[in-house]
């Protein structure tokens, strides 16, 4: 598996970013899933990164301390989880069909998708990324 920092051109950069070594090929219509009450507010966000939403589907977690958005095939574990506690921290993860946003509240979900739409925008949503971010303010 390679691990290499990039650059977004022109934007902020999250604390942690890398290449996880598989690409991911998640575009156009896909399948929403999550365990977030109103998913509809995520519905614009996802427009911008050219993401249709065809069907949403809800996640049974168990455990409500962490917010998870999967866009494309839903893994049969969640795992992934925001490194801090911040309140908008988040993480994602993308690899084969699938990218998963985790997160400690809505507002890091929606910094979360925002990444994505500026990852498709400069044309590189495709590669495949971990991911650990938060604010720094």
């Amino acid at each position: 598996m390679s691990t290499k920092s990039i650059k977004v051109p022109f934007l902020p950069q999250p604390r942690s970013i890398t290449l996880n070594g598989s690409s991911c090929d998640v575009a156009g219509k896909i399948i929403f899933s999550t365990n977030v009450e109103n998913p509809l507010n995520y519905d614009y966000l996802l427009s911008l990164a050219g993401m249709t939403c065809i069907e949403k589907r809800d996640i049974q977690t168990g455990d409500l301390s962490v917010l998870y958005i999967v866009l494309g095939k839903v893994p049969a574990q969640l795992t992934l989880r925001p490194e801090s506690t911040d309140k908008e921290a988040y993480a994602i993860e993308s690899k084969d069909e699938t990218i998963i946003i985790a997160a400690n509240t809505e507002s890091g979900l929606s910094l979360g998708i925002k990444l994505i739409v500026r990852l498709q925008k400069a044309g590189m949503l495709d590669r495949g990324y971990s991911v650990q971010d938060y604010p720094d303010i």
